[in-house]
């Protein structure tokens, strides 16, 4: 993307779901992933860290139905913005508040404020030190109500 594209969209707030992983896994689909790692992943995430360092407003999404996206938390498009560069801290904000902006709903949810909607994923271990922590639930709670919590003895 040009570095003027860039400034429009963060000038004009729209913001960016690169959506890296299902792009991988249309050219694992298509028998190109090795020219594609080569040739386009690198101007994805290089992109990816600009259009960050430049401020912009990114959403983590993982265009549920395409190839190799499962259901759950997305963690090979996690993986691919921390291979970008982005720290695990840029990908929790982009999970949470970015992606209640590009929904429209950021002043019902996406933070952990006084009249927000009590939306809370906890989780086994410190996600800012191992982020695949994400993908180990051990509460979640959606609209203040529990929705899953492990049986005992199934963690």
């Amino acid at each position: 993307m040009p570095d003027e594209l860039i400034a429009e969209m963060v000038a004009r707030n729209v913001a960016l779901v690169p959506t890296i992983d299902v792009y991988e896994g249309l050219a694992e689909e298509r028998g190109n992933a090795e020219e594609w790692r080569r040739t386009i992943l690198p101007v994805m995430y290089d992109n990816l860290r600009r259009f960050a360092a430049a401020g912009g407003t990114l959403a983590l999404g993982d265009d549920y139905g395409n190839p190799r996206v499962a259901l759950g938390m997305p963690m090979p498009e996690i993986e691919h913005w921390l291979a970008a560069g982005l720290t695990p801290l840029q990908v929790i904000v982009a999970a949470t508040h970015g992606g209640a902006i590009v929904c429209g709903r950021e002043e019902q949810i996406g933070r952990l404020l006084p009249g927000m909607a009590a939306d809370i994923l906890v989780v086994a271990g410190a996600p800012l030190d191992d982020i695949g922590a994400l993908a180990r639930p051990v509460l979640v709670v959606r609209d203040g109500e529990v929705a899953f919590a492990p049986r005992a003895g199934n963690p």
